[in-house]
């Protein structure tokens, strides 16, 4: 999809079938906004919500919406296979 509703409703049904919502702010990232809506989302179908948060600056008062917070996606990865 290409337009932003277009892809707002694709995220809404990724994230319906999800089990889990894994939000990944890389440190290239220069904002993390659609995470915002990604977690609002997961959060109002009562998803659980593992963000990784490798800026680590940690003003995204969004990430204290989340289910588990890990600092790299090693961390993630070796929390899920456990």
């Amino acid at each position: 999809p290409t337009d932003v509703i277009d892809i707002q409703k694709w995220m809404i049904d990724r994230i319906k079938e999800a089990s889990i919502v894994v939000c990944y702010l890389e440190k290239q990232n220069p904002g993390g906004y659609s995470m915002a809506f990604e977690i609002g989302v997961a959060s109002t179908l009562n998803k659980p919500v593992y963000i990784v948060d490798e800026k680590q600056e940690k003003y995204f008062a969004i990430t204290k919406a989340s289910t588990r917070q890990f600092d790299t996606i090693d961390e993630l990865i070796e929390a899920i296979e456990s």
